[in-house]
C-alpha cells in the first residue's frame, strides 16, 4: 500500500473525514496483525481471519481516499492553500508575540544592569552604557533583530 501523507486540517471536511477514516482502518489493521504474529499458534485462526478482514478493510479506506482525492482536485488546492496562509499568519503571530517578548527581556536585564551599578542612587533611566553592554539585553536584542528578519521572510504567495 502506498504511503499516505496527508494532514487532515489542510483538506476540505469530507476528505478529512475519509483519511480519519483510513488512518483508523490502517491502526485497526496493524494491531490485528501485531495480535496475530504474537499468538501462540493454536490461537492463530480467528486472529489470521480478523487480520485479513483488518487488512482488506484498510484497503478499501485507501482506495475510496485515493478516488475521492482524485476528484477533489480544485478542493484540496482551495483547502490547502487555506491551511498555508493560516499557518503563516499564525506564523507571524507568534514571532511578533517572541519580538515583543524579547524586547521586555531586553528592558528588563537593562534595567538590572543600571540597578547593580547605581546602588543608592535614583534609576529613572535605563538607556545607559552600562546597560546598553549588559550581555543579557544584547543577547535579547540579538534574538529581536533576528526575529525581525524571520518575519520579514515569511512568504505571502504559494507560488
Amino acid at each position: 500500500m502506498n504511503a499516505v501523507t496527508l494532514t487532515p486540517g489542510h483538506l476540505p471536511t469530507d476528505l478529512a473525514d475519509l483519511l480519519t477514516q483510513y488512518t483508523t482502518a490502517q491502526e485497526t489493521a496493524q494491531k490485528a496483525h501485531n495480535r496475530l504474529i504474537v499468538a501462540p499458534l493454536s490461537a492463530r485462526p480467528p486472529l489470521q481471519e480478523e487480520a485479513e478482514q483488518a487488512a482488506l478493510a484498510a484497503r478499501q479506506a485507501h482506495g475510496n481516499l485515493a478516488s475521492a482525492t482524485a476528484r477533489a482536485n480544485r478542493q484540496i488546492i482551495d483547502s490547502s492553500a487555506g491551511a498555508f496562509f493560516a499557518h503563516i499568519e499564525a506564523a507571524r503571530t507568534a514571532l511578533a508575540t517572541a519580538e515583543a517578548e524579547m524586547r521586555s527581556a531586553a528592558a528588563a536585564a537593562a534595567l538590572y544592569a543600571t540597578a547593580t551599578t547605581h546602588a543608592g542612587r535614583p534609576i529613572l533611566d535605563t538607556d545607559t552604557n552600562v546597560a546598553r553592554d549588559n550581555p543579557g539585553r544584547q543577547r535579547a536584542m540579538y534574538i529581536v533583530s533576528e526575529t525581525r528578519d524571520l518575519l520579514g521572510m515569511l512568504p505571502d504567495a504559494l507560488d
